[in-house]
């Protein structure tokens, strides 16, 4: 983990389909278990319930986002843009994934060498606060920025000049995105939003 560094900005960066492409995990698991072509970067989980059903998605977490998170790939440009971002932030994986499930990401980020240009890694449900968001604890953080790329983690209200940043690797149509949300189809666009 790295030293955080209070003259910098700091920023979370969610795990699932921005760092690691569990999101691809996710789509493969949907075709082979209900016969559905499902991109990856419609892998949210409002609509994917809504397609496949809430008993569906039960039993396909702790599948894709278990142990199977260790096979899962670097999300596309990930790690250089990472290394950029870390000389000028501080910078914190935000997650929603319980503590054992948060356990499994920083395994994989350490396998891929990222871990330590994290300061912490955040879980919503580790901070003792019923019903906390990724949104709640980057401003209880100081963060001036959140990269997520399910739209429902970026839908709260923030303090002026934060940016919430929705990325949707690989995708090409049209994205609705929720009002003072930026639009990221990759990590170039990240750190275009984020100078």
């Amino acid at each position: 983990m790295s030293i955080l560094n209070r003259n910098l900005p700091s920023y979370g960066i969610d795990f699932d389909g921005v760092v690691c492409a569990t999101d691809e995990l996710a789509s493969k698991w949907v075709k082979t278990e209900c016969g559905l072509d499902v991109p990856s970067y419609e892998i949210d989980r409002e609509p994917l319930i809504a397609l496949i059903g809430q008993e569906r998605y039960d039993r396909m977490c702790p599948e894709v986002y278990g142990e199977l998170t260790l096979d899962a790939e670097l999300i596309h440009w990930a790690a250089g843009s990472l290394l950029t971002l870390s000389h000028d932030a501080n910078l914190y994986v935000v997650t929603t994934r319980p503590p054992e499930r948060k356990q499994i990401a920083g395994q994989w980020l350490a396998d891929y060498d990222l871990l330590d240009l994290f300061v912490d890694l955040l879980g919503t449900q580790d901070t003792g606060i019923q019903d906390d968001t990724k949104l709640g604890i980057c401003q209880r953080y100081g963060m001036s920025a959140m990269v997520d790329n399910d739209p429902r983690h970026l839908r709260a209200e923030v303090p002026d000049g934060f940016k919430k940043i929705l990325l949707k690797e690989g995708s090409t149509g049209k994205i609705e995105i929720p009002e003072g949300v930026i639009l990221a189809r990759n990590w170039d666009d990240v750190l275009d939003a984020l100078e």
